[in-house]
């Protein structure tokens, strides 16, 4: 994963409009923007508007953290052995080709709701063992399959739990500013909850 890592990020990272910079990269390095015809103002208020949404008060979860996470993604998708590209690249293609009326619509957009939701509380550290164990188990058996939607999205929530706490992976520098950052929002955490029980 380092070899995919910029080797000249600076702590300017930590500021700004890191995840709408990031990804907006991203869709361009992938050619996105043109395969969908997206209109790339569109898509900037978009991306502004996730990151806007993000709690910037918080020293670590915050956009500069989802920045980190969708950077780690984007590794972990060059990575020859993990064939998730594909499988992205064949939803967004089936997306973009199935009739656009309203309840398709709604049918769409509630479906990737639940998903993006299911993936998004599937980094809560406090379930790790369920879902290792559940992976744990696909693998020992031999029976994951990727042509299988659950299975898919089992893979991918695992990725997604490898991105958001992959920082021990990153140069001892970057690191460093992301444990300081997680144990300032760990403390500040333990004493709003200290303040609400007495």
């Amino acid at each position: 994963m380092l070899a995919c890592i910029p080797t000249n990020v600076s702590s300017s990272f930590f500021s700004g409009n890191s995840l709408v910079s990031l990804t907006f990269h991203l869709f361009n390095l992938h050619g996105l923007i043109e395969y969908f015809h997206l209109d790339m103002m569109k898509l900037r208020r978009f991306l502004v508007m996730i990151q806007e949404d993000y709690h910037s008060q918080n020293p670590y979860h915050n956009a500069v953290h989802a920045a980190d996470v969708t950077q780690a993604m984007h590794c972990y998708l060059k990575e020859p052995k993990l064939p998730l590209m594909i499988w992205i690249i064949q939803v967004l293609i089936n997306l973009s080709l199935l009739k656009r009326t309203i309840t398709w619509q709604l049918y769409t957009r509630q479906q990737m709701e639940a998903q993006i939701g299911a993936l998004i509380l599937a980094t809560d550290i406090s379930r790790q063992n369920e879902y290792l164990s559940l992976f744990r188990a696909h693998l020992d058996r031999g029976d994951l399959r990727l042509e299988d939607a659950r299975h898919r999205h089992l893979v991918l929530q695992m990725a997604l739990k490898c991105a958001d706490i992959c920082n021990p992976c990153r140069t001892w520098e970057l690191s460093k500013q992301w444990s300081e950052k997680v144990t300032e929002e760990f403390f500040h955490q333990g004493k709003l909850q200290y303040w609400v029980i007495i």
